[in-house]
């Protein structure tokens, strides 16, 4: 194969793959529609599979995840709905729809206990973390990093230009916060255990012969601490810890 078809081959392959990628995204439009419209009917358990679907495919949607926990708060099920309004605001943090659904959704949890998340005063000094999805974090630093790198050759170029010096700080600052907050996302998740049955038990011990030592209810948030197979530990506050049976709840990484 000579050069020009070897380059044609190549043209030819990427407008097949953009013209598949462009009628699957077609394609997941119309599912989309259809799981709205399914919906609407008030066929809540078909919607509830077709969102599921969806989600499948684009796991990064928080649209997906906001009309998924829509039709699980009207199928009752608090827990799932919860557990999704809050996957759905790992990649829409600042959508107000979710977190009114999610704030609505809370108020018809029985157990009084606070919903897992960093103290208001983290959230103000580290805003940026909360604030921006990972993608958004991702697409910052590579901006900064340019900015960066733009300072520094200015700076070698322009010298005793202090302006250069300080946006080369700046950036550097930047770069160190964002990268921090990336890293924190991809390495340390916090992971969350949605209680998903009107009640279940918390053992002492990762097995159902154990003490209780308490029970939750259905839309209870509590962090997780570690896993043992089928098993969560899982832990309310400082004093109050315990295993809880995996199938029983619905988890969310952030």
């Amino acid at each position: 194969m000579n050069r020009i078809s070897f380059i044609t081959a190549i043209i030819l392959s990427l407008s097949l793959s953009t013209v598949l990628a462009l009628a699957s995204e077609n394609q997941s439009a119309r599912n989309f529609l259809e799981a709205n419209s399914t919906f609407q009917k008030g066929n809540y358990e078909d919607a509830l599979k077709q969102y599921a679907q969806l989600i499948e495919k684009h796991p990064g949607n928080g649209h997906l995840y906001y009309n998924q926990g829509n039709t699980y708060l009207r199928l009752g099920r608090l827990g799932a709905a919860i557990a999704a309004y809050r996957q759905g605001l790992v990649f829409l943090p600042r959508n107000q729809d979710l977190k009114a659904n999610l704030t609505y959704a809370r108020t018809l949890t029985k157990d009084d206990i606070k919903p897992v998340g960093a103290h208001p005063l983290v959230e103000t000094l580290f805003f940026w973390h909360y604030f921006l999805n990972q993608h958004e974090l991702v697409l910052a630093l590579v901006v900064i990093n340019m900015l960066f790198w733009l300072s520094m050759a200015c700076r070698l170029y322009f010298r005793g230009q202090r302006m250069f010096h300080w946006l080369n700080v700046g950036t550097f600052g930047l770069i160190l916060a964002f990268g921090a907050s990336l890293l924190v996302h991809r390495v340390a998740p916090q992971t969350i255990a949605l209680v998903n049955e009107p009640e279940i038990e918390v053992y002492a011990a990762n097995r159902v012969d154990s003490v209780v030592r308490f029970k939750l209810h259905a839309g209870s948030e509590v962090a997780v601490i570690d896993e043992n197979q089928n098993w969560l530990r899982i832990r309310l506050d400082k004093t109050q810890e315990g295993w809880l049976e995996k199938s029983k709840v619905a988890l969310v990484h952030l």
